[in-house]
């Protein structure tokens, strides 16, 4: 019978292998053997051949849901979404929504705007195995009054959230793909990730997004500062090209 493996595993691979201990020849084995190997993303193909694949893998991405994610709220909508999440007109918020887990770096974003203006705000959405970690972490750092912690969203509410709030942020330390981030560009939201994993994928810097360095949170404020300063006409052009490349490679009709 023919053996098809597919990966979508977005965890670092050391810690992976971790995982593996002293199973890894078993691991090695079952990618030598697959008939075939579907993958999310060009570093999951270069994965697979280091871990012993004898065929090419084929990449297929994640898609995104475009016609939900593309829908626009009215400027009133939005005004009074920000109002009701507790946020000023001259709020700046940095919305990330993602498992608050190690790998997806939400504590290098909560340092971060310890180093950026009052006004910079954090709004997180969803859950995970960190949580009362990283609330630690804020209240540790004196600005728990500047991130809030919403928990698990569902995909509606997160279509309007985005649209609402001013940059996406993800400072990830391994990523499959990151549906996450192409959500938000389908949104037309400005989008800040990491050079890791699947992300150059898509994002790539000064064309459908902005790039921070990995594990580095000064860099990461930096390039949160270049955003929030970046011209409003160069930045809507960065947005719509993020938003035409998932339009035309990631929406579910295109896959």
């Amino acid at each position: 019978m023919p053996l098809l493996l597919t990966l979508q595993e977005g965890d670092p691979p050391e810690r992976y292998a971790r995982r593996l201990g002293v199973l890894k020849f078993l691991h090695r084995r079952l990618f030598a053997r697959a008939d075939a190997i579907q993958v999310i993303s060009t570093f999951l193909a270069d994965w697979a051949k280091r871990s012993g694949a004898m065929v090419d893998p084929v990449v297929i991405p994640n898609g995104v849901d475009i016609e939900r994610f593309s829908q626009r709220i009215s400027p009133e909508e939005r005004m009074k979404l920000r109002a009701e999440l507790g946020y000023a007109a001259d709020d700046l918020v940095l919305f990330s929504a993602s498992r608050l887990s190690y790998k997806n770096g939400v504590d290098l974003l909560i340092r971060s705007i310890e180093k950026l203006p009052q006004n910079v705000k954090v709004l997180l959405a969803g859950d995970g195995e960190d949580r009362e970690t990283l609330e630690a972490l804020a209240r540790e750092l004196s600005v728990a009054d500047r991130v809030t912690f919403l928990g698990n969203q569902t995909h509606e509410r997160l279509a309007s959230l985005l649209q609402a709030l001013d940059v996406f942020v993800r400072p990830s330390r391994s990523e499959g793909l990151g549906n996450a981030f192409l959500e938000a560009m389908a949104a037309g939201v400005p989008v800040i990730g990491t050079p890791v994993g699947g992300i150059p994928d898509f994002l790539k810097e000064g064309e459908t997004g902005w790039l921070a360095p990995a594990e580095d949170v000064e860099g990461l404020a930096k390039a949160i500062e270049q955003l929030l300063q970046t011209p409003k006409e160069e930045r809507d052009a960065v947005v719509r090209r993020a938003e035409e490349l998932v339009r035309t490679s990631y929406a579910w009709p295109a896959l």
